[in-house]
């Protein structure tokens, strides 16, 4: 009898990245990950979940080793990547400590301002500073922190830097289990859409087609609805699959 080819589960990376996406008690769990699992429990072939160290995930998507990574779209990983349709959209934003209290971008000339690297946020940050040149402003010094856990807002507290630059959801969500309290919250950066990336090969094009036409079936059906609204998370403000930001092949 010919072999029948057995299609590969859909191997998914995550990095530590609360409440998006972490490990607890030896399972993956968190917001992306399980609008992920709904989508994944109709693919035939279905999904793997594995925890990936951030330096390292890059490299393991291009290898082929994983498939897809969650991560922020921006058109510079556009031109390198293929995007699920989002899962979710979010906000990135500047925590202060008192006295400081920032109420625009022009309040931070001079200052610190920590980040971690690499990520969105750096992208969107080093954004932010080129807005200041451009109005003749003083940029803020940016300081990169190779961890995006609870450490950054510690160095926050310990005066390292005068601001920290982070998803809003990820800030809070470390603040409250360190009990820093009395963050003051600037949102800066727009709307954040969180996907899944995929490298740019005709093989992985296939992959991505078939899970966005998923994606847009169960968001229609208001799947997503009861897990958006248990991680208090926002859906996606595109309207799929008329307003597809670029390299999201449906």
């Amino acid at each position: 009898m010919p072999t029948v080819a057995i299609a590969q589960p859909l191997k998914i990376g995550f990095h530590e990245f609360a409440p998006f996406s972490f490990n607890e008690n030896e399972t993956a769990t968190g917001a992306l990950v399980e609008l992920a699992r709904i989508v994944c429990n109709e693919l035939p072939q279905g999904c793997e979940f594995s925890i990936v160290p951030n330096p390292r995930a890059k490299q393991l998507l291009a290898q082929g080793s994983i498939d897809a990574l969650f991560m922020g779209w921006n058109e510079e990983r556009a031109t390198q990547l293929l995007f699920s349709l989002p899962l979710l959209e979010t906000e990135y934003g500047f925590y202060t400590l008192p006295p400081l209290q920032l109420k625009s971008l022009t309040d931070l000339e001079g200052l610190s301002v920590g980040v971690f690297v690499p990520s969105n946020t750096h992208y969107e940050l080093l954004k932010l500073n080129n807005q200041l040149l451009t109005n003749d402003k003083k940029p803020f010094r940016v300081v990169e922190f190779p961890q995006g856990n609870q450490l950054p807002l510690r160095m926050l507290q310990k005066g390292r830097f005068d601001a920290y630059f982070v998803n809003r959801d990820v800030g809070a969500w470390y603040a409250a289990r360190e009990e820093i309290g009395s963050l003051i919250y600037l949102p800066a950066a727009g709307r954040i859409q969180y996907c899944l990336a995929f490298e740019d090969r005709p093989e992985q094009k296939e992959k991505v087609k078939q899970f966005n036409h998923i994606v847009y079936k169960l968001s229609k059906a208001g799947r997503f609805d009861a897990t958006l609204n248990q991680w208090k998370m926002s859906p996606s403000s595109l309207t799929m699959p008329a307003d597809l930001h670029w390299n999201m092949p449906f």
